[in-house]
């Protein structure tokens, strides 16, 4: 029953709830902090961000949960930086082949180094993705990353017109990084798990010295290194295939990290949004027995839900009950709906 959950702004008192979240991540999210005083003073930051006046994107983070309002808690989070920063953290690796620079290239072995890059300063980008592992497969992952471009759309002058995700490289068996022991550990001397438990990748230290190398020279790489460039991690592989059907796309741009490959869109090709339609609530009913749909409210403070909608006329709707209620909603307010919204 996928009207038992709210996609909905986070809040303070969310905060041991996603810090329980951050701890089943294994620490792997470069964007989700195992520490609930960093979680705290991120979602001050977004509390501040949905109250605030904006007409361009600046520093602005939006977190959001999914809340099982049936069972009671948190059991999904995502987020949205409005604009990743102008400042030298801001960057990554980006492969350079011999090739014509527009040509896409599946080969690694095509590639014979990595550059600096700083191809997403100034853009929008989705982050902190993650849902529970037993409320997967349920399909109410869908809910949780694809309500935000929603939000997004509604709000265009809060964000860029290109958004990227950087998705969580690859993992070996040993749950080590490849790429990371023989690049980072090199300049670093601490390995892939003692760089992640630190957040070493957040620290001045990492984003100087690594622009310092500037190139890195890919024959002097492992196979084992050189394959798992832009190659996702496991777990990783779903949300990156989703956002493949959103149209977003790898352009040979890397986390400097563990290589993870980092997928971009231009906001208004992002697919889902071609189907998002405006409607006037007319009616509440207890019960509806019609298809589900995707259901978003029009305000800041935005709500989303998943269940039956009755469509009357050409631009009306009747809702149940529960989902007014949930989502905040009064007769004549303005809903988005999204009929056919995938998996």
């Amino acid at each position: 029953m996928n009207s038992q959950f709210v996609f909905r702004q986070a809040a303070i008192e969310d905060v041991d709830e996603i810090y329980l979240i951050a701890k089943s991540s294994s620490g792997g999210m470069t964007s989700l902090p195992t520490d609930k005083k960093l979680i705290e003073e991120q979602l001050e930051r977004s509390i501040n961000s949905f109250t605030k006046k904006v007409t361009k994107p600046n520093d602005e983070k939006y977190i959001f949960v999914l809340e099982d309002v049936i069972v009671g808690g948190v059991v999904g989070v995502c987020a949205i930086e409005a604009r990743v920063g102008s400042n030298k953290n801001a960057f990554w690796y980006k492969c350079k082949t011999k090739q014509k620079d527009n040509q896409v290239i599946l080969d690694n072995s095509k590639f014979h180094s990595l550059l600096i890059a700083h191809d997403y300063v100034g853009d929008s980008e989705i982050c902190s993705l993650f849902l529970l592992h037993e409320y997967r497969h349920t399909g109410i992952g869908v809910l949780l990353s694809k309500a935000r471009f929603i939000f997004m759309k509604l709000f265009e002058q809060r964000f860029s017109n290109k958004v990227f995700a950087e998705m969580r490289g690859f993992i070996n068996e040993d749950g080590e990084s490849p790429f990371w022991n023989e690049v980072g550990k090199n300049l670093f001397n601490i390995n892939y798990k003692q760089a992640e438990s630190m957040r070493f990748y957040k620290t001045k230290e990492f984003a100087d010295q690594l622009i310092k190398a500037d190139q890195i020279d890919l024959k002097l790489l492992s196979v084992q290194a050189i394959d798992s460039i832009g190659k996702p991690h496991d777990s990783t592989k779903p949300a990156y295939n989703m956002l493949v059907n959103e149209n977003f796309t790898y352009q040979q741009c890397v986390h400097a990290f563990d290589a993870g490959p980092v997928l971009v869109a231009n906001l208004k090709d992002i697919a889902i949004l071609s189907k998002l339609k405006s409607y006037t609530l007319i009616k509440i009913e207890d019960v509806i027995d019609e298809d589900e749909c995707m259901v978003t409210n029009s305000i800041i403070y935005f709500r989303a839900m998943i269940g039956p909608v009755k469509f009357i006329g050409s631009d009306q709707i009747c809702l149940e009950a529960n989902m007014v209620q949930h989502m905040n909603l009064s007769i004549n307010d303005q809903v988005q709906v999204i009929r056919k919204f995938g998996e």
